[in-house]
């Protein structure tokens, strides 16, 4: 475990040295999804293929989410298969 001090509000909190959203405490990352799942929400319905999707939603969880580009790519395929599956 690493002590960090959290990008947004400044708490030291404890996380794993290959934390997805270094720097980051568990509330400000819950608001920085939040906004995510927003953006998502209205913009998931005028991207023409899975893979415009991906990429969006990577963009999205790296910038706005704070995730590490490889965690943010991986947590978009993942979230974007479970849209699909749960739209049958």
């Amino acid at each position: 475990m690493t002590i960090r001090t959290c990008r947004d509000c400044g708490k030291r909190t404890n996380e794993d040295p290959d934390d997805f959203a270094p720097a980051l405490c568990a509330p400000c990352y819950d608001k920085r999804m939040a906004r995510v799942q927003a953006e998502l929400v209205r913009v998931v319905e005028y991207l023409d293929t899975p893979q415009e999707a991906i990429q969006w939603l990577a963009t999205v969880l790296h910038e706005i989410g704070g995730e590490t580009p490889a965690a943010a790519k991986q947590h978009a395929s993942d979230l974007l298969l479970m849209i699909q599956m749960e739209r049958g």
